[in-house]
């Protein structure tokens, strides 16, 4: 397990029929204590560090698998400097609102990134797939493997991914650098 798949959230076979009354209720009990715990915390329990490198490890994996057409390096590096700023942001700052914000705005987003395939304005489908989706089906990929077009399409699409992460990574690095 990588960390980052999360198999127990809702699929379209989630129907009523399959509701265990006696399931539901201990899952209420459940979140209801959690959330209790959540509102009554100054800040939220978020490890943005720990997600980036959950990020950064994920799309190491997927580039082993990955012809040299497609690359993620440069997501990887701006990621990078995205995590030294945000360590350097959390140290140098106190728990100010304007800390928290900041510290929301990069979880949303990060999260957003990694399991989604559209802009923020979109719905993506409520699938089952795995983070980074959109770079996944140019793995083991290669002019060879497929005809020409195919191929063609592929390395489209990976650089649209490619470029929508890169910017919304760079939105992040501003909140950082831009106005501390």
């Amino acid at each position: 397990e990588n960390g980052m798949s999360f198999p127990w959230w809702h699929t379209k076979e989630d129907t009523l029929d399959k509701v265990d009354l006696n399931v539901l209720l201990r899952d209420t009990h459940v979140i209801a204590r959690i959330l209790s715990g959540l509102v009554s915390e100054d800040a939220l329990p978020i490890d943005n560090l720990k997600f980036i490198t959950l990020m950064l490890n994920e799309l190491s994996r997927i580039q082993e698998g990955l012809n040299p057409d497609f690359d993620l390096s440069p997501i990887q590096q701006r990621l990078e400097i995205l995590k030294n700023l945000y360590q350097a942001y959390q140290a140098e700052n106190d728990d100010s609102e304007t800390t928290h914000r900041k510290t929301m705005i990069t979880a949303g987003t990060l999260t957003r990134i990694t399991y989604t395939s559209c802009s923020p304005y979109h719905q993506d489908p409520a699938l089952n797939q795995s983070p980074f989706a959109s770079f996944q089906m140019a793995v083991k990929l290669s002019p060879e493997s497929c005809p020409a077009p195919y191929y063609l399409a592929v390395k489209t699409l990976f650089l649209r991914q490619r470029n929508r992460l890169l910017d919304e990574i760079e939105k992040l690095i501003s909140l950082y650098t831009i106005n501390k």
